[in-house]
């Protein structure tokens, strides 16, 4: 439900905050008080569009915040959070910010969302009905839904849209497998030459840096060899200088001998023994590093020729050797399925033969359910259009698609899309002698209010928009009309919230928040300003709309009477 409004420095509105009822709430006032610049407020947090000609004079921006407590249903969806949209809280705050200077924001529990978006989550929120293009069941790609709904029918809609998904599927595979002849053959003759490439480069992780090491030493072998010939001098000395081990072979000596005087040197003996075995070691691994460390100019050039091609083939394949190693078994599988891709037609023809006619049969059985249901929903809705005083003609039409996956029966093509073989539109005619025509295409808005009415109170067990707004629902309409409008909004507002305009007191006598418009002059200006009734005010608001300006006994008497009644 829609629990708070808050609406500032819009239109005529300086300052206005609304705390709504769960179930029916009305609002009444004079023409030109003000009540379609509130409903204007709530289609801007709904996602409509702005202009600047919405912000009050001398202000820089306007705004309107709406509080929303969500059902239980709606907090564990997912297709909200993976918008960005947490609402596992229970709670939704929307902000609408509007400035002169074009820099317009919206708000979603504090967090910044597309205008986009929100116009998504606004639609399923809010159903907004009268003048408004806000209207869910006026859009034709709604009314298949509204008609699977009513019939219950989501299970069997759910099996052919599994249907139509795998069939699909296999479509694109085979389309994929029966490319153009000439752009196959040149994708063969890429795939062998990619896959070639790369293999005959006989390729190995981690190749590159040994490489460049192996260079990096032939580059600066003189130098190297220098340095390890100063080292192996150091070890093992020359004929003119003693050598470190010959140094600590003589340290080591001299505590042997120093053992038989005092045993505590024995340990300190021992790891001089170590060191000289382990020096000796270094001076094998040095000598040998010499050796190697040889200037070879054709191993130079194989080194540099390697590393170039590596480089070449990571330009084109990847930036590691792993990856060029895994481009190149892709591209040996893609290859080998396009080369058994006849074998694999010929698979998928088969398999698509037999789950043709299936998703047909599940797509027929689908519309014959739709067809028995529009009929309940064409004497449903004409009853309660005549309730409201509307002597009308309503027809579900029923149509084929244009596009979709082609099935064959009896030498016809049918077309199959996600929701089967059915296109819905909802046709009326509100005047005797005129055919039926499209539900947009209704002129006055009170038809649409009532139409949009009758449909809600029909749909109200399956309908999953929280919030209902009725504007201009009394148009032409009175009397015991009225009275049965009332009745039905309050059938409505049973199990979702309504927010409902009216001039007819008949009407506003159902409220169970009643809020009267008004527009005062505040400072010199003019401002709307919308407020709850007390039980007096609304016997005064009711008499005033019963007898006009001047509000006598018998009209606060009948007021009386239709809050009573």
């Amino acid at each position: 439900m829609l629990k708070e409004l808050h609406i500032k420095n819009f239109a005529l509105i300086d300052e206005l905050t609304l705390e709504l009822a769960e179930s029916l709430n009305i609002l009444t006032g004079e023409t030109g008080a003000g009540k379609s610049i509130i409903i204007g407020a709530v289609g801007l947090v709904l996602g409509e569009r702005a202009s600047a000609e919405h912000i009050r004079t001398g202000s820089d921006m306007a705004s309107v915040e709406a509080i929303f407590d969500l059902p239980k249903n709606w907090q564990k969806k997912n297709k909200w959070q993976e918008k960005g949209i947490d609402l596992s809280g229970g709670e939704l705050l929307i902000r609408r910010e509007i400035s002169r200077d074009g820099k317009n924001k919206c708000y979603v529990n504090g967090q910044v969302i597309t205008i986009s978006l929100l116009y998504q989550l606004g639609q399923r929120l809010v159903d907004l009905l009268g003048q408004h293009e806000h209207q869910l069941l006026l859009k034709v790609e709604n009314h298949l839904e509204a008609l699977d709904s009513f019939g219950e029918l989501p299970e069997l809609k759910e099996n052919v849209n599994r249907l139509y998904s795998e069939v699909k599927n296999l479509e694109l595979q085979k389309q994929r497998l029966t490319e153009a002849g000439h752009e196959l053959e040149r994708r063969i003759e890429m795939l062998k030459f990619q896959a070639n490439e790369i293999s005959q480069a006989n390729l190995h992780p981690g190749e590159e840096e040994e490489l460049k090491t192996e260079r990096e030493i032939l580059v600066n072998a003189e130098k190297i060899h220098g340095i390890l010939g100063n080292t192996y001098l150091r070890l093992y000395g020359s004929e003119d200088k003693p050598s470190a081990i010959d140094l600590i072979t003589g340290a080591e000596s001299d505590l042997k001998e120093m053992s038989q005087f005092n045993p505590g040197v024995e340990s300190g003996r021992q790891t001089l023994e170590r060191i000289i075995a382990e020096l000796k070691d270094i001076s094998s691994q040095v000598r040998d590093m010499m050796e190697k460390a040889v200037f070879d100019p054709d191993r130079l050039e194989e080194i540099e020729s390697r590393i170039s091609l590596l480089q070449k083939l990571k330009k084109k394949y990847g930036g590691t050797i792993a990856e060029i190693i895994q481009f190149g078994e892709k591209a040996r599988q893609e290859l080998q399925g396009i080369e058994h891709r006849d074998e694999e037609i010929e698979k998928i023809e088969k398999e698509l033969k037999a789950r043709k006619p299936e998703l047909l049969e599940h797509a027929e059985k689908l519309s014959e359910k739709r067809k028995k249901q529009a009929k309940r929903l064409e004497e449903m809705m004409e009853k309660e259009l005549s309730d409201l005083s509307m002597k009308a003609v309503f027809r579900v039409s029923f149509s084929m698609p244009d596009e979709g996956i082609s099935v064959e029966e009896k030498n016809k093509e049918i077309k199959i899309n996600q929701d089967g073989i059915d296109i819905v539109e909802f046709l009326i005619s509100a005047n005797v002698g005129e055919p039926p025509r499209p539900l947009a295409k209704i002129a006055s808005g009170g038809e649409i209010s009532r139409v949009m009415l009758a449909m809600k109170v029909i749909l109200a067990d399956v309908d999953s928009v929280p919030v209902l707004i009725f504007d201009e629902i009394d148009s032409g309409i009175g009397g015991q009309v009225a009275e049965c409008v009332g009745r039905k909004l309050q059938l409505v507002a049973g199990n979702r919230q309504v927010i409902c305009i009216t001039h007819l007191p008949a009407i506003a006598g159902f409220a169970v928040k009643h809020f009267g418009v008004q527009k005062n002059v505040k400072t010199g200006r003019s401002v709307t300003v919308c407020e709850p009734l007390s039980q007096e005010q609304r016997v005064e608001e009711l008499a005033k709309m019963l007898g006009g300006k001047k509000v006598t006994d018998i009209s606060r008497q009948h007021a009386k009477e239709l809050l009573k009644k």
